[in-house]
């Protein structure tokens, strides 16, 4: 379209200078007529162009919302993990406390077993010692039966001699 108006005119500017003042009005005319064509697409393309960084800003502004939201939830996610974590520390720590707990019962259990342990072996020692005491007390009663049935039969024995050696009997 441009070689089209523009080829008139350059034809026309090949006259002579003395040609036609109405050619040159018409001619000024084109001129005019073709600037405010020019200043036309001029303000066009600047409208296109403000439109296309209005849009692209407000992609830009759309995409740093969703990188906001993305970072947000990111944090939120991470928080709950370390919520999470913590809380499952906090339980491990009760369970090995417990568990230390446990062993220092079973520990003094078994000391206080060491400690009846003695007393178990003290008590055998008295049952053996009173067995032993049993034993001898027996023995003691055995030799002073004896003892006192020799005695008797001794004693029966000379009672017997000397009733026999007696010359008058009663």
């Amino acid at each position: 379209m441009k070689r089209l108006i523009l080829l008139p005119l350059v034809g026309l500017l090949s006259f002579p200078a003395y040609a036609d003042p109405a050619l040159t009005s018409q001619i000024n005319a084109v001129h005019a007529a073709e600037l405010e064509q020019q200043r036309a697409r001029d303000a066009e393309e600047a409208k296109w162009r403000a439109e296309t960084e209005r849009r692209q800003a407000d992609e830009a502004a759309r995409q740093e919302r969703a990188e906001r939201a993305r970072v947000a939830a990111a944090k939120a996610r991470a928080d709950e993990l370390k919520s999470d974590k913590q809380r499952d520390q906090v339980y491990e720590d009760k369970l090995r406390d417990l568990e230390i707990q446990q062993r220092a019962i079973a520990l003094q259990k078994e000391q206080k077993r060491a400690n009846r342990e003695d007393d178990f072996i003290d008590e055998e020692l008295h049952m053996h010692k009173a067995q032993a005491d049993v034993v001898q007390s027996n023995a003691d009663a055995n030799r002073n039966v004896s003892e006192g049935t020799k005695s008797l039969l001794t004693d029966t024995g000379k009672a017997e001699v000397k009733e026999s050696s007696r010359w008058f009997k009663w």
